[in-house]
C-alpha cells in the first residue's frame, strides 16, 4: 500500500495490541503470546509472586449466587475489584489463551453480586495463569480446518442450563473458541450435545467460507503480480 499512501516501515511485526509476535524462519511459523501483558496484569492485582496451580478453576467447586441477605451486596469496592480482575482476564481469554475461556465465562455469571468465594475462585485463575504465562499459539503452513464441540449437561445447579463449548483449529493452532450457557434448558444429554454441535457447525461453515475467500483472493493477487 506504500505506492498509494505515505507509510513508515517499522520492519517485521513484533507486537500488536499487547500481543507479542515471534517469527521462526526455520519452519516459517508465527507464534502469538502475551507474556508482557500477563506480567503487568499479575503485578496490578498483587499476584506476581503467587504460587501456580494446575487448573484455572476447581472442577469440584460449586459456586452459588449471593442472596439478598448476604453482607457483600452493596460493597462497591469489592465489586469493583472483582469486575476489574475479571475484565483483565477477558482479553487473553479471547486472544491467545483459550484455556481461560470456561473459567472466565463461569465467573462472569457472578459479576453483579460477587462473594468472597467468587473472589477466591478468581484468584485461582490468576494463579493458574502465573504458571502458564509463557503459553501461546503457533501457526504453521497448513490449511487443514477442524473443530471439536462438547457440552456439560445441566451443569448450573440454579437454572439447570448446559454449557456449550467448541474450539476450531487451523492446522495445529486454535483460531476460534467459545464457552457459553445454552439459551434453553436441555432435557437430555443428547439435546445438550445437539445444541453444542449446532453452534459449532455454524462457526465451522463461516470459517470455511472465510478461509476459501482468503485463499481465493490470495491466488488472484499472486496471479496479477
Amino acid at each position: 500500500m506504500a505506492f498509494k499512501f505515505k507509510v513508515t516501515d517499522l520492519g517485521e511485526l513484533t507486537q500488536i495490541l499487547s500481543i507479542e509476535v515471534q517469527h521462526d524462519s526455520s519452519d516459517g511459523s508465527i507464534r502469538l503470546s502475551q507474556v508482557n501483558y500477563i506480567t503487568r496484569m499479575l503485578e496490578s492485582v498483587g499476584m506476581s509472586n503467587c504460587n501456580p496451580i494446575a487448573t484455572p478453576i476447581d472442577p469440584n467447586a460449586k459456586l452459588m449466587p449471593l442472596t439478598n441477605g448476604d453482607p457483600c451486596i452493596g460493597n462497591a469496592k469489592f465489586q469493583h475489584d472483582y469486575l476489574s480482575g475479571l475484565g483483565k482476564l477477558m482479553y487473553p481469554a479471547v486472544t491467545t489463551h483459550p484455556n481461560l475461556t470456561h473459567a472466565v465465562q463461569h465467573l462472569s455469571q457472578f459479576s453483579i453480586r460477587p462473594s468472597p468465594e467468587h473472589m477466591s475462585a478468581l484468584k485461582c485463575v490468576f494463579r493458574y495463569l502465573r504458571g502458564t504465562i509463557t503459553l501461546g499459539i503457533t501457526f504453521r503452513g497448513t490449511r487443514d480446518l477442524h473443530m471439536y464441540s462438547d457440552s456439560n449437561w445441566a451443569s448450573d445447579t440454579v437454572d439447570h442450563c448446559s454449557i456449550t463449548g467448541y474450539i476450531s483449529y487451523f492446522g495445529s493452532a486454535p483460531i476460534s473458541w467459545s464457552s457459553r450457557k445454552q439459551p434453553t434448558v436441555a432435557l437430555s444429554t443428547m439435546e445438550a450435545e445437539y445444541m453444542a454441535l449446532s453452534k459449532a457447525t455454524c462457526k465451522a461453515i463461516w470459517l470455511r467460507k472465510l478461509s476459501h475467500n482468503h485463499f481465493h483472493r490470495q491466488s488472484v493477487y499472486h496471479a496479477l503480480c
